[in-house]
């Protein structure tokens, strides 16, 4: 049940991703309203560990227990704009795709180029199926995933 509820999820967040800026060119520059910072299970699991950790210092008044609860609220957004920032000006276009025959796998190539003067760490690109990456791409530099 929770695979069919994670599929039906990311299909409707790409549909919801596709009306609202849709189709894309051959290189798409990530630009601020074209990132999105979706949670991991990881990243659920540690909002919900946060919350019991605030209910828990709400329930007792344990002061310690706001400022560790604070604290690690405020770290998981200062993250996520750290995250946002790295993927800032970076172009990503399809750099193609070796030929096969009926039934076997394909594998296609991406060219991560980045355009600003700060470097760019631990990029990667991610399916279902595989990952490849990551990378570090220096200022002006591009890599291939």
């Amino acid at each position: 049940m929770s695979v069919s509820l994670s599929s039906r999820l990311r299909t409707r967040v790409a549909d919801w991703a596709k009306q609202r800026q849709g189709n894309d060119p051959h290189a798409v520059a990530l630009k601020r309203r074209r990132i999105y910072i979706l949670p991991t299970r990881y990243g659920i699991v540690f909002a919900a560990l946060v919350f019991a950790m605030l209910l828990g210092s709400l329930n007792y008044g344990a002061s310690l227990g706001f400022a560790l609860t604070f604290l690690l609220a405020g770290l998981g957004l200062v993250v996520m704009h750290h995250c946002h920032n790295n993927l800032l000006a970076t172009k990503i276009r399809f750099a193609g795709a070796a030929p096969v025959f009926a039934g076997d796998e394909a594998e296609f190539r991406f060219a991560v180029q980045n355009e600003a003067d700060v470097p760019r760490f631990e990029l990667g690109i991610e399916t279902e199926t595989s990952r490849d990456g990551p990378v570090d791409i220096g200022p002006g530099g591009t890599e291939t995933l």
